[in-house]
């Protein structure tokens, strides 16, 4: 006997997740992979009626005897790997129905009985293996879901308003419990808040405070590590640090929080340093600017605070340096193209961080090549360097670093078996090519002898480049040799072009293992190039 058992359509929802998972791998579109969508299972008592079956249901097909089931596309033997595995096993066949408009494609399962009883036992085993999951996974998370603290700084965080109200409610306590997040190490509800940038949450939360509490936590300290350096910040600058433009706006035209600015410069500088310091974006360093007022003689007087604790972060890491170091051109042209000549000399040519170095050297030690070059663009601060060797000690080991920072792509070579054109190497997999890459080429300096001065110059393939003085990176020793023919005695003798060494004994550097006295090279007086010749064969080339 057989047992026919018709299976559901498999819903959409489900088929997109089998498309994405189950054939990531296939070739776009995965979709057309799916080809269960109506589906059918057949159940046999024994293999040989399993096999009994398969083959009258192909046979049908084939005969044009199955009725609206017109072909087979895919097998799927499922046997295949039950033979080097023992685990559960079917035959799945693809089938094609013709319908009335178009073709659809169908799965019929064959499926032993044996095999569908330790499928359901595998299915029994494993819900219980997953409610064993789920209890593992509720008692990680029962902590943090009975802890309504923890919820309320989730829900501040992402600005869901309802939830927090939601909490407010169930604990029947006011915003007021929930303010002090942690309260050994000082911190505020309202850092979860300004962190994440949530205009929405901080509204909200300002909605339930008093204007004292509400300035009160902006301004409260924690304690933050930045390097070696320990130094404490509030909300507010941690809004500034991170750019978040909006909610910079909507704070700073609370009234009583740009009193408290006024009132106390010490929270305008930090606010200020941590905004050139630590954010990128250019918006937020005009609302801050525009917002406290800060132009002209407010500019210099905050660059030129010092904090009372002079082991502070800020004395460590002075407010020129620190913008250099972390930030980009756009925001250092906002602040250093308002200071004096004075003030530009001062911060970035002469004053020390705590690691002894001025802003210009922290500069070069980044590879800031852009902030360099419009740093020293400033004539004062030109004219100091000049007058310090520290300085242009370090302004002349920039040409090294730009060499040595550029990450090459391609080498390039010579190849002297098509007249000496230049082809291209890609570094990582020794690819080749004769056409001109766009990454960066590595350069290649090889030797040429001018025939009408008789003195050396050098090309740098890479570029095209030629000079008189030889490169530091000059190390081709076989471009300083060519051959020579010596008419009294048909020998050739080798001649150093460099040094003008000559002798009869092939050079090292050109009798290479394997290729001894294979090639000769020798320079055309009519063309002034180099010709190659094959000394046993007489063969030559360019």
């Amino acid at each position: 006997t057989v047992e026919y058992n018709r299976g559901p359509v498999k819903l959409q929802e489900r088929a997109r997740n089998k498309a994405a998972t189950d054939y990531s791998h296939e070739a776009f579109p995965t979709s057309a992979c799916v080809l269960d969508l109506n589906r059918c299972t057949l159940i046999f008592e024994d293999i040989s009626a399993l096999l009994a079956g398969i083959d009258l249901f192909v046979e049908s097909v084939k005969s044009n005897a199955s009725g609206c089931i017109i072909g087979i596309t895919r097998l799927k033997n499922g046997f295949a790997e039950f033979v080097k595995e023992p685990s559960y096993a079917d035959v799945k066949l693809n089938a094609v129905i013709q319908s009335t408009d178009n073709c659809i494609i169908g799965e019929v399962q064959f499926l032993l009985r044996t095999m569908k009883n330790f499928k359901n036992v595998a299915h029994n085993l494993y819900s219980i293996e997953r409610e064993e999951e789920f209890m593992n996974d509720t008692q990680k998370v029962l902590p943090f879901l009975t802890d309504l603290g923890k919820q309320m700084q989730v829900c501040a965080a992402l600005g869901e308003t309802k939830g927090m109200m939601r909490i407010m409610m169930n604990a029947n306590k006011p915003l007021q419990h929930f303010l002090m997040v942690d309260a050994s190490k000082n911190v505020s509800l309202l850092m979860a808040i300004c962190l994440n940038g949530n205009v929405h949450g901080l509204r909200f939360a300002k909605s339930l405070m008093t204007v004292e509490e509400f300035v009160t936590h902006l301004l409260m300290t924690r304690d933050a590590i930045f390097g070696a350096f320990k130094q404490v910040m509030t909300p507010i600058e941690c809004a500034c640090g991170n750019g978040h433009e909006m909610l910079l706006r909507y704070v700073l035209q609370v009234k009583e929080v740009r009193e408290a600015f006024e009132m106390d410069r010490k929270w305008k500088f930090r606010a200020v340093f941590h905004t050139f310091g630590l954010n990128f974006d250019p918006a937020s360093v005009d609302v801050m600017l525009r917002e406290l007022d800060i132009d002209g003689d407010a500019v210099l007087d905050l660059v030129d605070y010092q904090p009372e604790d002079k082991q502070s972060y800020f004395v460590q890491r002075p407010l020129v340096a620190d913008m250099i170091w972390n930030n980009n051109l756009n925001v250092v042209r906002k602040l250093v193209d308002r200071l004096s000549d004075t003030q530009r000399v001062k911060h970035i040519a002469v004053a020390t961080a705590g690691n002894g170095e001025t802003a210009l050297e922290m500069a070069i030690r980044s590879k800031k090549w852009n902030i360099i070059e419009y740093l020293v663009g400033f004539d004062a601060v030109k004219q100091e360097i000049e007058g310090s060797k520290r300085l242009k000690r370090a302004m002349d080991s920039i040409e090294a670093q730009k060499k040595a920072s550029v990450d090459y792509v391609w080498s390039c070579h010579k190849d002297h078996t098509s007249g000496g054109s230049v082809y291209y190497e890609r570094i990582s997999d020794s690819f080749v090519q004769w056409e001109r890459p766009q990454e960066p080429i590595k350069p290649k300096w090889v030797a040429h002898l001018d025939i009408k001065c008789g003195q050396l110059y050098f090309e740098d393939l890479a570029t095209g480049v030629t000079q008189w003085n030889k490169p530091e990176e000059f190390t081709d020793a076989k471009g300083k040799w060519i051959a020579r023919l010596d008419t009294d005695s048909g020998e050739y003798y080798y001649e150093n072009v460099e040094t003008r060494q000559t002798h009869w004994e092939v050079p090292e550097c050109l009798a290479e293992k394997g290729s001894k006295d294979e090639w000769l090279r020798h320079l055309d007086p009519a063309s002034g190039k180099y010709y190659y010749e094959q000394r046993e064969t007489g063969k030559t080339t360019w």
